[in-house]
């Protein structure tokens, strides 16, 4: 929709998952930064639905843009990529292909895709801790990369997420990163499966 100049910035996906952790943070930094729509990714096989914000009707997939940060010689500017509606599961990859092939064309640096965990422990009951977790392509030890990143990345207290299985646009958001060469983060938040 909009000619923005997006080299180097963060991509930060909003895909509907457990705990819809994902949707909330998508939707929180939208708003928080007032973020302007510069994208849409549509498709026939996609829902049939307006999404409306205030009286106004919007895409239900749509990529945002905030403003360009810079200090001293680095700039930053974030982005977000936000669906309202969970993929079905044979549009999971042609969906995410494409944000990957629109992230690259961009230049942008970084993909950031926040998820809900389901943690249980050894008597099968789900533990909710504030634990959060990461994995990604970028570094063997994500928590090392973020701490490099964010100053106060010690005090969240970022564990390795060592094993385990990340399904969904974040799975193939890590592996495709892999070959498309563009650094995948993806933070992982305990969260009620329901």
């Amino acid at each position: 929709l909009k000619d923005v100049n997006l080299e180097g910035a963060t991509v930060i996906t909003g895909f509907p998952s457990v705990g819809l952790v994902s949707t909330i943070v998508a939707n929180y930094l939208v708003e928080s930064f007032k973020m302007e729509t510069i994208a849409i990714i549509d498709s026939d096989s996609f829902p049939p639905i307006s999404v409306i914000k205030n009286g106004v009707p919007h895409y239900p997939l749509r990529i945002h843009a905030g403003e360009k940060v810079c200090t001293g010689d680095l700039c930053d500017r974030m982005v977000v990529c936000i669906s309202e509606f969970q993929p079905s599961p044979m549009m999971v990859r042609p969906v995410t292909e494409a944000l990957l092939d629109w992230a690259e064309k961009k230049q942008c640096n970084l993909i950031v895709s926040p998820e809900g965990l389901v943690v249980k422990n050894e008597q099968g009951v789900q533990d909710l801790s504030s634990q959060i977790f990461c994995v990604g392509n970028i570094s063997s030890n994500c928590s090392t990369q973020i701490a490099n990143m964010f100053e106060d990345s010690k005090t969240i207290g970022l564990e390795p997420f060592k094993n385990g299985v990340i399904n969904g646009v974040s799975g193939i958001l890590l592996n495709q990163g892999i070959q498309k060469d563009l650094n995948v983060l993806n933070l992982l938040v305990q969260a009620h499966q329901n």
